[in-house]
């Protein structure tokens, strides 16, 4: 039976996750173990320094107590008894202390002195002195109860024998605190009989005892002469100290390697599959670009990165008359390209392309060489091809003849070209003369009102001196008025060519509210024979602006003309105009004009402000535009809207100065 690909995968896969993670798993048990084997090494070395300290601090309380015994004169036994007892408070282990001395072999030995908690069991003093007579020793002795003794012979000047003896607690020779582990247990046994003096075991623990594992161990005497006792330590190994935890999550780390160099390894085979797949595909794309390359209407050459032509597709044979024999022949060699001005000089197809990094549109007036004589005028591309890793693979050259479509395009463009020229000039001619009718028309009404006002005050001055002659004064006051109003004509007529001609308006210092008093000034008689009311809301000390007085004086007077017009529409009972001015926020002035009018139509809102648009038969349209171009170049805005109870308002914002243009 064959398996499939796959499941052979799958298989694999899955004897090697175990096989791994078996090795894994030992591993880390013995990197646990050696850890854990060096800890304790470490452990017992200091707990072998430990015990070391305690039998030195022994053999350095005999060489004191036998240093008093050189002491002249020699103390009693009891002060030598009082010095002991202080010995033995200091190092709880000493549980006694005691002097013999051996005067002779008939007498015995005699207790000088001793010291220790009763009871305390001696060893027996005859025993202690069955050692040769004729050199000093220091050793351990067996105790009753489990304890030693620590003997230290000396031989006197006179000749006799003295023993200094330390009854030594093996239990407390080690408090709980002082052991390096508390995992470990430990024997010190004495170097004669291998009887134990002090036994500590292992203290037991929750974790599982790992009983399969061989138990780290340590077996080595004291580093001391006179009290070589044997330690013998070891130390259980327990299931939690081998890091179960880690153990399975290294399993699970194992699987989910082998999980996903499974997957890398289906999706290797399947890439393999498609590779295959892509391959043949690979194979009918070359064979269908192949044919589109041969049936395309293009001349089109391909070359490596040597030069050398490796593809030449039918159109590009019959364009530049080539031989079947050009593959593999030099592209600059088989094609002479040159530019119309520069016949002389090639055109390198392959030096140019070289350092390329993308297309490159031919030259305009590119000729190209034919080898049996004559020229075609060529236009087309230069490619650059490059492999997998970015280097100059090669190129592809595509060109096509443009001899009888430039003449055709040619021709077409110089007629599309003295159309273009006659419309301009066409459209030059109307827009001077539109302008030259705006500007007339401009004129003719800026300049109605104050040739109005001219002819009113002229007439009326001829009628006071018909009817009273004696009213010169009077009448050289009508004229004087009728002088200003002939000066602001000029002026109007001064503006607005320098309007026309774009340029700057005069700036100068102005108050605004004294402009709107002068403008009210004007139009003083119109306002009494209408019988309209002016309500003076202007706010006092307002800074002084920059700008064109007579200019914005023209603005506010056609603003409260207006306003008059469309309350002499309305016919209200009586006819209110309501001037306030404000300073904002920011650096601006706010002029209000109210009425109490007609108002103005919704849907002529939007288009209040376009030059040529009225609402009055006899208007023509151009009052509202030129104020909104006087407002405009002071840097400032022009509003109009209807208000709740009826009438209209214009709101009129400006910069204190200028932004400059």
């Amino acid at each position: 039976m064959t398996l499939a690909p796959r499941t052979r995968i799958f298989l694999l896969a899955l004897l090697t996750w175990l096989l791994l993670s078996l090795l894994a798993i030992g591993a880390m048990l013995f990197t646990q173990y050696l850890q854990i084997s060096s800890s304790f090494e470490q452990d017992t070395r200091i707990l072998n320094r430990l015990l070391t300290q305690r039998a030195e601090q022994h053999d350095a309380i005999l060489a004191s107590i036998g240093a008093t015994q050189t002491l002249s004169p020699i103390p009693s036994p009891f002060e030598l008894s009082g010095f002991a007892e202080a010995i033995r408070s200091r190092y709880p282990q000493v549980a006694g202390i005691a002097n013999w001395q051996y005067l002779n072999h008939r007498s015995g030995p005699q207790l000088q002195w001793r010291t220790g908690a009763a009871p305390i069991d001696w060893p027996d003093g005859e025993s202690l002195f069955d050692i040769p007579a004729d050199k000093d020793w220091l050793g351990v002795e067996r105790a009753p109860g489990d304890r030693h003794v620590l003997v230290s012979r000396q031989q006197t000047y006179d000749g006799d024998v003295e023993l200094t003896v330390l009854l030594i607690d093996p239990t407390a020779l080690l408090r709980q605190e002082d052991l390096p582990s508390e995992q470990m247990g430990f024997r010190l046994v004495a170097p004669v009989g291998d009887i134990p003096v002090l036994d500590n075991p292992a203290p037991r623990s929750n974790s599982v005892r790992v009983n399969w594992m061989e138990p780290p161990r340590y077996d080595h005497p004291l580093s001391i002469a006179s009290q070589p006792f044997l330690l013998h330590a070891w130390r259980p190994v327990y299931l939690q100290e081998l890091a179960p935890d880690r153990l399975v999550a290294l399993v699970a780390l194992i699987a989910v390697m082998v999980t996903l160099l499974t997957r890398l390894l289906v999706q290797r085979q399947y890439a393999r599959s498609i590779a295959r797949s892509s391959a043949n595909q690979l194979a009918r794309e070359r064979l269908r670009a192949s044919t589109t390359v041969e049936a395309t209407a293009d001349a089109l050459i391909a070359f490596d990165r040597n030069g050398r032509i490796t593809l030449v597709n039918p159109a590009a044979r019959m364009l530049a008359e080539l031989s079947e024999q050009v593959l593999t022949l030099d592209v600059d060699q088989t094609l002479h390209l040159a530019r119309a001005d520069m016949e002389a000089r090639r055109y390198p197809i392959l030096d140019t392309i070289r350092s390329r990094q993308d297309v490159l549109e031919l030259p305009e007036g590119l000729l190209l060489s034919l080898p049996e004589g004559g020229q075609r005028m060529v236009e087309g591309a230069l490619s650059p091809l490059f492999d997998e890793v970015g280097d100059f693979h090669g190129g592809v050259l595509t060109f096509r003849d443009i001899g009888p479509f430039r003449r055709r395009a040619l021709a077409a463009l110089e007629g599309a070209e003295r159309r273009l020229r006659e419309n301009e000039a066409l459209l030059t001619r109307v827009t001077q003369e539109s302008s030259l009718a705006e500007m007339a028309s401009g004129i003719a009404h800026e300049l109605n009102q104050p040739l109005t006002a001219i002819l009113s005050r002229s007439q009326a001055t001829l009628r006071l001196l018909r009817e009273s002659p004696e009213e010169w004064a009077q009448a050289c006051d009508v004229l004087e008025g009728t002088v200003k109003q002939a000066k602001r004509a000029g002026d109007i007529v001064l503006r607005l060519r320098s309007l026309a001609m774009r340029q700057r308006f005069t700036e100068q210092p102005l108050e605004l509210n004294q402009v709107v008093r002068h403008g009210l000034a004007l139009l003083s008689e119109d306002l009494a024979r209408l019988k309209i009311k002016v309500k003076d809301g202007l706010a006092a000390d307002l800074p002084v602006m920059h700008g064109d007085p007579i200019q914005l004086e023209q603005v506010i007077v056609n603003l409260i003309r207006n306003a008059m017009d469309a309350i002499s529409r309305a016919q209200p009972k009586q006819g209110r105009i309501r001037l306030s001015s404000t300073l904002l926020a920011g650096g601006q002035l706010s002029l209000s004009i109210e009425d109490n009018g007609s108002g103005i139509a919704e849907a002529d809102l939007p288009r209040l402000f376009e030059p040529f648009f009225t609402t009055r038969n006899d208007g023509m349209g151009l009052g509202l535009a030129i104020c909104h171009n006087i407002v405009s170049a002071h840097g400032g805005t022009l509003q109009a809207e209807n208000l709740p109870e009826g009438g209209a308002r214009f709101v009129l914002v400006l910069p204190l100065t200028k932004e400059p243009d």
